[in-house]
């Protein structure tokens, strides 16, 4: 499957390089984005080493009650010598996406969906030209695709949650920068403005 999607994607950058489309690097994303998410989500059960017991994992959730998820939930978190087990926050995914769906399919799809177009997202902001996005995609592929999705569910989660995060902590680092650059323009327009005569002649000697 790796060497099959690598492939593709040479094909894939070849023939958007030959169209010479302003908009190829957008088009390489959301393609690539869509044939991974479709990957991922038609996988037989036995792809990946959590798939199956995950998949198994979220129809028991679905018969819990919320009350039961909770307790558990701060159980594990806050005493876990006393209630055993890892990940308190799983079920309450689990059970959270149950009441938009009950289908072990859907669900595959929708973690897929999560991690893959995150992983779009950060690709898109983080790259600024067609090969470097190939890269990007090919090193992934190569060393994570397997793993994430395709394998383990909370890592992955974890893993879009942490792009999310650095895209949105990103975006507003670049919009505070810009916001000071305006303000300093600005401040410095009115120092000019209000300083005395003589001064813009001093300026204007400088310069």
């Amino acid at each position: 499957m790796t060497l099959s999607l690598i492939v593709f994607l040479l094909i894939l950058y070849r023939s958007l390089v030959k169209s010479n489309s302003k908009n190829s690097r957008k088009q390489f994303i959301i393609i690539t984005t869509i044939v991974m998410i479709l990957i991922s989500g038609l996988r037989h059960e036995g792809v990946g080493n959590d798939t199956l017991a995950t998949m198994m994992g979220f129809e028991q959730t679905i018969d819990k009650s919320w009350q039961e998820v909770f307790t558990d939930f701060w159980g594990k978190y806050f005493n876990p010598n006393v209630y055993v087990g890892k990940d308190p926050g799983e079920p309450v995914f689990y059970k959270t996406l149950s009441l938009f769906t009950t289908d072990t399919r859907v669900f595959l799809f929708v973690v897929a969906i999560i991690v893959l177009l995150s992983l779009g997202c950060f690709i898109y902001y983080s790259t600024q030209s067609l090969q470097t996005t190939l890269f990007s995609y090919i090193y992934f592929i190569t060393l994570s695709y397997n793993y994430i999705p395709n394998s383990s569910f909370r890592q992955a989660i974890a893993f879009a949650i942490l792009l999310l995060g650095y895209i949105a902590l990103n975006s507003k680092n670049i919009s505070s920068n810009a916001n000071y650059q305006l303000l300093m323009k600005y401040n410095c327009k009115i120092k000019i403005k209000d300083s005395p005569q003589q001064e813009p002649s001093l300026i204007s000697n400088f310069n």
